[in-house]
C-alpha cells in the first residue's frame, strides 16, 4: 500500500502494525511460556 505524498501517514500505519504485531508475539509468547510450566508441573 503505498499512496503518493503521503510518505508520514505510511510511516505511521507502519509504525501501528508493527506495535500491534509485537503485542500479539508478545501475547502467543506468554501462552507458551505457560503451557511449558503446566507441562513441568504435571
Amino acid at each position: 500500500m503505498h499512496y503518493c505524498g503521503n510518505g508520514k501517514k505510511d510511516a505511521t500505519v507502519n509504525a501501528e502494525s508493527m506495535v500491534l504485531l509485537i503485542e500479539y508475539i508478545h501475547e502467543y509468547l506468554i501462552k507458551i511460556k505457560k503451557r511449558i510450566i503446566l507441562y513441568w508441573l504435571c
